[in-house]
């Protein structure tokens, strides 16, 4: 029995080894708060040729997180007039009425020029082929809802130096808001809000450790010691009748069966 125990387990642990040295990793797809994860970088450009320039602001980006421990002290940003602005995007609330978040506002949209040098757009950029174009009217106010999706190779890791974690953004959708508030003769303002959803998609890519392996070698030593010791003893009990029908319920039962009460002896 020992040498077919030896035998039989180490045929299992090279198959086990080998199975775990060639398989495939393991992708298992779960949903973790948006604020679990730090602030992605976005890119922000503003288009507005239809913007009146008469010596007044003719758009502004506003960040604001203050108040959110989990945005690494962001707190607010205010830029004017830049066409290109580099920003932070850090999940603040889902009312759309406050005013945390990412806003671009452009103060005065000009109805004549929006016919003849087009519509006033914004454009959001991020890492990768990240890119969302939203155009603007006049009066208008639009939210974007940005998703986070994070892809790492930890269980629970949600920092770039804990593993190899890479997060990208994607556009869950875009809503009207209604009309702004803030108009003039021949003109009329406009606002984009942008938010991240609530929870972020979180795709976690892992190999099976050498000690998940190991565990399962060793959990088969002890099915196998099991098994041949219940053979030798039904062996006993055929061969040489040195038992009863106890006997062969001891032997059945250490590998986890049980005896029916009308089975034979």
């Amino acid at each position: 029995c020992l040498l077919i125990y030896c035998a039989l387990l180490l045929a299992f642990a090279a198959y086990t080894i080998i199975l775990w040295i060639t398989e495939e990793p393991t992708t298992a797809f779960s949903t973790e708060p948006t604020s679990n994860f730090a602030p992605t970088s976005l890119t922000v450009t503003v288009n507005c040729d239809a913007c009146l320039d008469s010596g007044v602001r003719r758009w502004l980006v506003t960040t604001d997180y203050e108040g959110y421990d989990h945005c690494d002290g962001l707190g607010k940003t205010s830029v004017e007039d830049t066409a290109v602005n580099s920003v932070y995007m850090c999940r603040t609330t889902d009312d759309i009425t406050d005013s945390t978040g990412l806003r671009v506002r452009l103060e005065r949209v000009s109805e004549a020029l929006r016919v003849s040098e087009g519509r006033p757009s914004v454009v959001i950029s991020g890492d990768g082929d990240f890119s969302v174009s939203t155009p603007l009217e006049p009066w208008h106010e639009k939210t974007l809802l940005l998703g986070l999706e994070v892809r790492r190779d930890a269980d629970g890791c949600a920092s770039t130096s804990d593993c190899d974690l890479k997060a990208s953004l994607y556009l869950a959708s875009m809503q009207y808001d209604g009309k702004v508030t803030w108009e003039g003769d021949g003109w009329g303002g406009a606002q984009l809000n942008v938010r991240l959803l609530r929870f972020a998609q979180v795709y976690t890519t892992y190999h099976r450790s050498l000690f998940e392996v190991l565990s399962g070698i060793g959990g088969a030593s002890t099915l196998l010691i099991g098994v041949l010791g219940a053979l030798r003893k039904l062996t006993e009990v055929v061969f040489f009748g040195a038992g009863d029908r106890e006997s062969i319920q001891d032997a059945v039962k250490a590998v986890g069966l049980e005896v029916g009460g009308t089975a034979a002896a």
